[in-house]
């Protein structure tokens, strides 16, 4: 997964919305992607927006 580049990711994860397991995956790869300055402890409802705003729209 981590070959993938954040667009085929972002896909990846709409596709995979329901398994718990490949979501949760994808969406640690795509966040580790993002400055570490910026993490911080996520909600699931501000989840997408927040990564939204270090790899782009969703």
């Amino acid at each position: 997964m981590s070959q993938l580049t954040n667009t085929d990711l972002k896909q990846y994860l709409s596709e995979q919305r329901n398994e718990e397991e490949a979501f949760r995956a994808a969406l640690e790869v795509l966040i580790s992607r993002c400055d570490p300055s910026v993490r911080q402890p996520y909600l699931l409802s501000d989840l997408f927006r927040s990564v939204e705003g270090c790899v782009g729209a969703l």
